[in-house]
């Protein structure tokens, strides 16, 4: 069974670029993307091609009540690998991961200069349980503070624009790991492996 990808997003809609990107995902791969929503989800070109699920958290109090958090998680597990696209919501997402044992990726679309300072805050302190962080130029990843980059490995780092795909999956962030073990995928070194949860 092919793996399981969840992209998770503030909102997505007809001009959503991780849902343009899980949808050309799904088209060149074996891979089955969905996309969580943290607010809104709007109808897009793709939509009948990738799942999306919105889980409607609330706009006070950071997006976050129990009832988001737990479904966020319940969600989240049968996943093999998340990818953050977010600042907001994927701070909540790189947590949830992390404490479920999922392979993290944190895609790095915007400098630094365009969030709030509790963005970049959150986003920066949650980097650090990536296991991938993949901005899409190197004025992202220059962007990044001092001490933000000190809480990340260099090692962990990729750069790739949106356009380009790597072996043709549209995704930099999961490989198989052999043909040995066809359910199990690599990410890097810190948390190597994760079982396919079909």
């Amino acid at each position: 069974m092919a793996a399981r990808i969840c992209y998770v997003v503030n909102s997505v809609s007809e001009t959503s670029v991780p849902a343009t990107i899980a949808a050309a995902v799904e088209d060149h791969s074996d891979f089955s993307v969905d996309v969580l929503a943290w607010f809104d989800a709007d109808s897009f070109a793709e939509d009948d091609r990738v799942g999306v699920t919105c889980l409607d958290a609330p706009r006070g109090s950071f997006g976050l009540d129990r009832e988001t958090v737990a479904s966020a998680r319940n969600y989240l597990q049968e996943y093999d690998l998340i990818q953050a696209h977010h600042t907001h919501s994927g701070s909540f997402a790189k947590l949830l991961g992390y404490g479920l044992g999922i392979p993290l990726v944190s895609r790095e679309g915007n400098t630094r200069n365009g969030f709030t300072r509790k963005g970049r805050i959150a986003n920066g302190l949650t980097n650090g349980f990536a296991d991938r962080i993949v901005p899409n130029s190197r004025a992202v990843y220059e962007s990044f503070t001092r001490w933000e980059r000190a809480l990340i490995d260099e090692e962990d780092v990729e750069i790739i624009p949106n356009a380009r795909t790597r072996s043709g999956t549209g995704s930099a962030s999961l490989r198989r790991r052999s043909s040995s073990e066809p359910q199990r995928y690599s990410v890097n070194r810190r948390r190597s492996t994760c079982s396919s949860r079909a």
